[in-house]
């Protein structure tokens, strides 16, 4: 008798155990769980929003900013596709949006109209129209832009070296948004296109001067953004003669230069496609990109800026209000 009543005590202590461990489990789980519900991932703590800026399907931009900043450091995305097709939404686009929003950027892409739905002028007044918007609407959010950086990658790079440096009409500039300007596998001067494209002087109707004017034109620049200029050495896509250079890098970096206007280059062992050698994280690419944009910091609040880049003796222009500074040799 005895020693049924010590086994039922026994039975009756061991469910009791097992039912406190499986209570403390459940308490513990349910804590973690709430826990998690209060602690917002990365993805979660970041807005976003298809801001329309004009009644079309094309015409919006996508705008990701951190939810709990009142000031940020924006990159603003225009996508290639040879003015032809592209899309804000594709794999580059979002590949550079985790990459600059996991460093704690706002991140835009802008979508525009293609041609021969609209020629070039008409595609640049969208994006113009685009990068105003996302402006506006950061400023009636209460959220203020520190620097603003224009990344455009092909047709993005030559729609953003016009909209800066050389806009058709003053009401396409976007200059004095800009802190500035990084082109991937851009091309800037007709003079250096294949044969292939050259042969017609014309490219959806339009001409090539009037798409690549920065090689033999004498116009001045609509303001001094500095750039940093990402190509492919063995781009035959639009460099007549790859191989060891690219020339529509050192096209543009002298007429950068001959403007006053502080220019870096990073030519890259690849053919048109240099975007993907800072989505896959490439170390020197990664680092380049990040000194220039770190470096336009100084900018903010001087009132000039020279980088004696090149210490030759006689006078260099500054960077931000084209002042004039001597560099002599003892």
């Amino acid at each position: 008798m005895r020693k049924n009543v010590s086994r039922s005590i026994l039975l009756f202590i061991t469910i009791i155990v097992i039912f406190l461990i499986f209570l403390s489990y459940f308490i513990i789980t349910n804590r973690q769980s709430n826990n998690s519900k209060t602690k917002p991932s990365e993805k979660e703590v970041l807005n976003s929003n298809k801001i329309k800026y004009s009644d079309c399907r094309r015409c919006f931009t996508y705008l990701v900013y951190p939810s709990n900043q009142t000031s940020v450091d924006l990159i603003i995305y225009v996508h290639g596709g040879g003015f032809v097709g592209g899309s804000a939404l594709d794999k580059n686009s979002l590949e550079l949006k985790e990459f600059f929003t996991k460093r704690g950027f706002a991140f835009a892409s802008v979508e525009y109209r293609v041609y021969p739905q609209v020629n070039l002028t008409e595609i640049l007044g969208d994006i113009s129209k685009g990068v105003k918007t996302i402006f506006k609407y950061l400023d009636d959010n209460g959220i203020r832009v520190k620097r603003a950086i224009y990344i455009g990658s092909s047709a993005g790079a030559i729609a953003g070296a016009l909209l800066i440096y050389a806009p058709p009409h003053p009401r396409l500039d976007i200059s004095i948004y800009m802190d500035g300007f990084i082109g991937f596998s851009g091309g800037y001067c007709a003079s250096y296109l294949p044969e292939n494209l050259l042969k017609n002087s014309k490219l959806h109707n339009i001409s090539m001067k009037y798409m690549m004017p920065f090689g033999d034109t004498d116009f001045k620049a609509a303001r001094r953004v500095p750039a940093l200029l990402i190509n492919g050495v063995k781009d035959r896509l639009l460099d007549a003669n790859p191989g060891e250079v690219n020339h529509h890098a050192l096209c543009m970096e002298k007429w950068l230069k001959e403007h006053g206007i502080l220019v870096k280059i990073l030519l890259l062992p690849t053919g048109h496609g240099t975007l993907s050698y800072l989505t896959r994280g490439d170390n020197i690419t990664v680092t380049t990109v990040m000194e220039f944009i770190n470096s336009l910091k100084p900018l903010e609040d001087l009132v000039a800026y020279w980088s004696f880049d090149e210490l030759m003796g006689g006078k260099e222009v500054d960077s931000i209000n084209g002042y004039i500074g001597y560099v002599t040799e003892k």
